[in-house]
């Protein structure tokens, strides 16, 4: 499905490298994650605008995404949730939702755009969880507050759920209840100097909007 394959040379080479499709169906980039133990090497590594992309959605014969979309870090929790049966995901290869992928949420008319970054809730501080919020924050200068939800993976990331190879933990994170506004707002008032003030003010608004 994903059209994946190990480098033997080159620049990804000892890597696993997923071609990157355009919206003509022709490749545009690459991502290669590392097989080997080389510490001093990145986890993925990236060829290509990334802020372009709008990956897995334009490979060829990849299931369509109508009405709810999973956003995840990485190719990896992509590839989970796929062989869970989740396909109505996009990666923002980071952190942050690019303008590319925003344009193209815009145009799919959705219900529901869930934001899965990975889970820290073990570390002092859930910097996955920062991270959701900020891009829920982001998006909601372009969608409805009921339209997004922040859903973490019930581990660090859904490769790691994957992993243990206990099939029923994808469906209880898919019937975990989303996190509420007032939750949302709650970690930003305890995490308040980990987001831009400006876009702070203009989210209070929008909450107080709807």
């Amino acid at each position: 499905m994903y059209r994946c394959g190990l480098a033997s040379a080159g620049r990804m080479y000892r890597r696993i490298v997923f071609p990157i499709y355009n919206f003509d169906k022709q490749i545009c980039g690459f991502s290669g994650r590392k097989v080997d133990e080389d510490k001093d090497a990145p986890k993925w590594k990236h060829i290509g605008s990334k802020n372009n992309w709008v990956y897995p959605a334009c490979i060829p014969n990849f299931p369509e995404i109508s009405e709810e979309v999973i956003l995840v870090e990485s190719v990896g929790d992509s590839m989970a949730l796929s062989q869970n049966g989740y396909c109505n995901n996009l990666v923002m290869f980071g952190l942050d939702c690019s303008n590319a992928l925003i344009n193209f949420l815009i145009s799919k008319n959705l219900k529901s755009i869930y934001i899965s970054n990975n889970n820290d809730s073990s570390s002092e501080k859930n910097r996955g969880l920062i991270s959701s919020i900020k891009a829920f924050i982001k998006l909601s200068s372009y969608f409805d507050l009921h339209i997004l939800k922040i859903k973490p993976p019930l581990m660090n990331d859904f490769g790691e759920m994957q992993n243990t190879k206990d099939e029923s933990l994808f469906s209880q994170w898919n019937n975990n209840e989303s996190l509420t506004i007032e939750d949302i707002l709650s970690f930003i008032k305890k995490n308040e100097s980990e987001f831009n003030k400006a876009k702070l003010v203009k989210f209070y608004k929008k909450c107080l909007n709807e």
